[in-house]
């Protein structure tokens, strides 16, 4: 106050910012408590009915394996089952902000592997195999499958109605925290919801950075702490000394910091104590041959029964290839395989014979077509597809399925990076190209999945890169399932 009593204009406008302050965080995102609450009823009600498809699937081989099937005996399985919302509540996946979907699925099937083992076991050793082992493990068999499905389905419908995530607090206003910003409302599925942004510069309070608000100075950090919980120190600049001052002064509960590590793999990194100093032990997966034995046997796996599958599919969408452009209707290009050694990719022919005739022709005629074409190497109504037949090939992309013979051969693997032709690879840097020769290309990749024929050049480099360096088995599993939904919903098809 002045010696008049009257409130000076900076104190006025001190408090208005206090006031916005609080509404921005408010606005940004609140938590709803009531989430993991559902989760846990979905998971409960989903498991029941795997009970129930389970002990359906054991009366049907009854027939051939008969036992007696009595339904009150399968009370204490009903109950049994129970423990694993409980042992997903201790693995912290009730709601699990933050974690990625790979991670998430390796660690929902380590806890199906692990509760329905020990229902196994508690039952041969204290029941003297009451329960029907039949049900137990189709009821196993149904939970590894429908419950990712049925978590997937739930997170879905909260993002849809804005109810999924955990409000963040980003600290530091340049770029690495407008690039975090970015990423994180990129990535719903995280449910990481950046709300505010801390810096040292108090003149940036008031301004905004990738759309969220600087709403004050480090100095007020413990201002928000009972409203967020989760603080992302996205400050490059600092040195581990300084970062180690700054996060032991954040009073949030959780706090991540997010040093500048360029490229680094993100996922299977662990913490090490080397005599008092911090470690990060990498675990760069698909050089341990092991995990290559282990993606072979899959690929092997899945390939062979999914081959003699869809072989008289094969033999009907040659002929009506055959009948639309006489030829022949596999086509086989040069690729460039691991190791950088080329290999003779198959697919179902989709051009006509004089394909890149007819593209030049095109892209002479019509030159504002050809910077899309080279920023995409796809065209919108290319004008070297077959009518009818290679529109629906390439929509469903049926006509990849001769790789599958590819994937038997060894050349390729049922999911990697795409073999790209070699005037694609010229696009690459060096480095990203070296890259992609260290594992074999494949049918199906997390670019396709992600974002399919809309990405560019540089999306494809992103998402090969991530994969690359952060396979993992559930990582395969996780993009075929999404292949499945992709390829069904046509998204990104041309």
């Amino acid at each position: 106050m002045s010696p008049e009593g009257h409130i000076e204009p900076d104190v006025i406008e001190r408090a208005s910012v206090e006031i916005d302050r609080t509404k921005a965080v408010r606005a940004g995102f609140r938590e709803h408590r009531w989430v993991p609450a559902v989760m846990i009823l979905s998971d409960i009600v989903m498991l029941e009915l795997c009970l129930y498809l389970g002990w359906l699937t054991r009366a049907a081989l009854n027939v051939w394996l008969p036992i007696p099937l009595y339904f009150p005996v399968y009370g204490g399985i009903t109950a049994g089952v129970l423990v694993l919302p409980v042992a997903f509540y201790l693995m912290n996946l009730y709601p699990g902000y933050g974690i990625g979907d790979a991670e998430r699925l390796r660690q929902q099937e380590t806890g199906i592997a692990i509760v329905f083992s020990s229902l196994l076991i508690w039952d041969y050793l204290a029941q003297d195999g009451t329960w029907s082992r039949g049900i137990l493990l189709a009821t196993w068999l149904y939970a590894a499958i429908l419950l990712p499905i049925s978590y997937a389905y739930i997170r879905r419908t909260l993002i849809y109605f804005g109810h999924w995530g955990t409000p963040v607090m980003v600290v530091g206003a340049r770029d690495a925290g407008a690039s975090l910003i970015r990423k994180l409302n990129q990535d719903p599925k995280l449910g990481l919801r950046p709300v505010g942004v801390l810096d040292h510069n108090a003149h940036l309070v008031g301004s905004s950075v990738s759309g969220v608000p600087v709403l004050g100075t480090l100095a007020r950090s413990s201002e928000f702490s009972r409203s967020v919980k989760i603080c992302a120190v996205a400050m490059p600049e600092l040195n581990g000394a300084q970062l180690a001052e700054l996060s032991a002064k954040l009073p949030f509960p959780r706090i991540v910091l997010m040093p500048d590590f360029g490229t680094l793999q993100s996922t299977w990194i662990m913490p090490r104590d080397l005599g008092g100093v911090l470690g990060l032990e990498l675990k760069k997966n698909l050089l341990l041959r092991h995990n290559q034995i282990i993606k072979r046997i899959l690929d092997l796996c899945l390939c062979v029964p999914l081959f003699i599958l869809v072989t008289p599919l094969l033999l009907f969408l040659c002929l009506g290839i055959f009948v639309v452009s006489p030829g022949n209707p596999v086509y086989r290009q040069t690729r460039e395989g691991a190791g950088g050694k080329d290999f003779q990719m198959l697919k179902l022919r989709t051009m006509y014979p004089d394909a890149d005739e007819r593209l030049e022709r095109y892209l002479d005629e019509n030159p504002e077509r050809r910077l899309e074409w080279e920023r995409y190497f796809k065209l919108r109504d290319d004008p070297r597809i077959l009518p009818v037949i290679g529109t629906f090939l390439r929509q469903s992309s049926l006509d990849e399925l001769p790789q599958l013979l590819n994937v038997l051969k060894g050349e390729m693997s049922l999911v990697g990076p795409r073999p790209f032709p070699h005037y694609h690879l010229a696009k690459f840097a060096p480095e990203f190209r070296e890259l992609r020769r260290s594992v074999p290309p494949g049918i199906t990749g997390l670019w396709q999945v992600e974002v399919r024929s809309d990405g560019d050049v540089a999306l494809q480099e992103r998402h090969d890169s991530y994969y690359i360096r952060n396979w993992s088995l559930w990582l395969d599993i996780l993009t075929l399932f999404q292949t499945i939904v992709v390829v069904v919903s046509k998204k990104g098809a041309r």
